[in-house]
């Protein structure tokens, strides 16, 4: 601690001393960092040792100060190495200090619990010494880079979207909103689809659906099967051969072998329990999180272990809603802005396309606070059309940033819930490149005087 603050007056170093935190410090430090923080808040600059030792008057802080002025430290030592041992060493004495204190009632915890408070603790860590700012500069990019614009991610929603708006980058976070029964989970689910015909992996966190009835509804979405078909396990040899087909693709080897005895044979449930055997491919694959008490740790617990398993073939991650996740006075409006912010963070620091569905009134408007929508690069309302077993979804575009407002519609089969990205619905020719309307001015009569 000692070497940090006297390489940082020795050097004037701005950049290094803005890094640093008072809680870094154990006393007598920490008085000394208060110290020079109190002269560059008065003075506006770093103070020199000189300096330093002129305005202390306690005769215990000037000794200190002395002390530091006088030790030896090497010109070669790097100070960005001393400011790593000085975080890690704190890190250290935080984790320390935070199990102490949990150990006491670990007895009485089962392992959600564990798992749930030690990602508590891993977050809270890493916030308080994470350092976000990043300083770049032109040479550090190239203007065009295969590598970023190979990496953005279609959502397979709707073709001319795609075109448009260039796919999603890693880190973005969208968000589409509805009323009860409007579509979000089928968009959900369509998305983690299209992804794994991509070649890409998804990470599905389900509150209010079960497991079950997500596996229903992807199964649906790729075989082309009813959805209630599936339900009542009322299939036919046609449907059957449809949903082995998607489903012996799942596996690594193909499961060519059994496919063809299901063929021969037609013993769907032979063919099935079979095929839980064999290994699903390791990096394409649709994951699913059944968990109703779905928190902010849970999710970055989770996302941590696959991350570090799929790498960059882990591209979105939904969260099936965000007005369900679990936290203290979730109907609160600021929580539920806080909530937001955490999911576009954590986007962010694994890389991948964060989608979450909200909750809006029936006429289109957010329910319990509008500030959610300051965190997401693309917002949307969804309208769904049906007319009979056909229809379509509407995306009407609340918010785009960085780009234009692209609302869109596509055809969609509603007993296999599955979207025909390639099928615009007549809503995308009158809205695409729509001109923004004129604010009209209130009268009186608007204003009911």
């Amino acid at each position: 601690m000692n070497l940090i603050l006297h390489k940082v007056l020795a050097n004037q170093d701005l950049d290094v001393w803005s890094r640093l935190k008072k809680e870094f410090f154990e006393a007598p430090y920490t008085e000394i960092y208060l110290l020079i923080n109190r002269f560059y808040q008065k003075f506006d600059k770093l103070p020199s040792f000189d300096e330093l030792e002129v305005v202390t008057r306690d005769e215990k802080h000037a000794n200190y100060i002395t002390a530091l002025k006088e030790l030896n430290v090497p010109e070669e030592l790097d100070i960005e190495i001393i400011l790593q041992a000085v975080i890690n060493e704190y890190a250290q004495r935080e984790v320390l200090l935070q199990l102490g204190n949990y150990l006491d009632g670990l007895v009485f915890k089962d392992v959600g619990e564990i798992v749930e408070d030690l990602s508590n603790i891993s977050i809270d860590i890493e916030d308080k010494t994470e350092v976000s700012e990043q300083i770049v500069e032109m040479n550090d990019f190239l203007t065009i880079d295969i590598d970023t614009i190979q990496s953005r991610v279609p959502l397979g929603l709707n073709n001319d979207f795609d075109r448009i708006s260039l796919g999603m980058a890693p880190g973005e976070y969208i968000m589409f909103g509805g009323f009860r029964g409007s579509g979000k989970s089928v968009i959900c689910s369509n998305i983690v689809c299209s992804q794994y015909l991509q070649g890409n992996t998804s990470v599905y966190f389900s509150i209010e659906m079960r497991g079950r009835e997500i596996y229903d509804r992807n199964i649906a979405i790729l075989s082309g099967v009813p959805e209630k078909h599936i339900k009542a396990g009322n299939l036919t040899n046609s449907e059957k051969l449809a949903i082995a087909q998607v489903r012996a693709g799942m596996t690594e080897d193909g499961s060519l072998d059994l496919l063809q005895e299901f063929e021969e044979g037609s013993d769907f449930n032979l063919f099935e329990s079979n095929l839980i055997n064999r290994p699903l491919k390791k990096d394409n694959r649709i994951i699913t999180v059944d968990n109703p008490t779905l928190t902010i740790p849970n999710i970055d617990a989770v996302l941590h272990r696959y991350k570090s398993i799929l790498e960059d073939k882990l591209k979105v991650v939904v969260v099936d809603y965000i007005n369900q996740l679990t936290a203290a006075d979730p109907y609160n409006w600021q929580v539920q802005i806080h909530l937001s912010k955490q999911l576009k963070a954590l986007a962010a620091k694994y890389d991948v396309v964060m989608i979450t569905p909200f909750q809006t009134s029936e006429e289109g408007k957010t329910r319990f606070s509008k500030g959610i929508l300051d965190s997401p690069n693309w917002a949307f309302n969804l309208s769904p059309v049906k007319d009979g077993d056909d229809g379509s979804i509407e995306f009407e575009c609340k918010k785009s940033r960085g780009d234009q407002a692209i609302s869109f519609a596509s055809e969609i089969h509603w007993p296999t819930l599955k979207i025909f990205s390639h099928k615009n619905a007549e809503f995308m020719k009158d809205q695409i490149n729509k001109p923004k309307e004129p604010v009209k001015k209130k009268t009186d009569d608007d204003l009911n005087l």
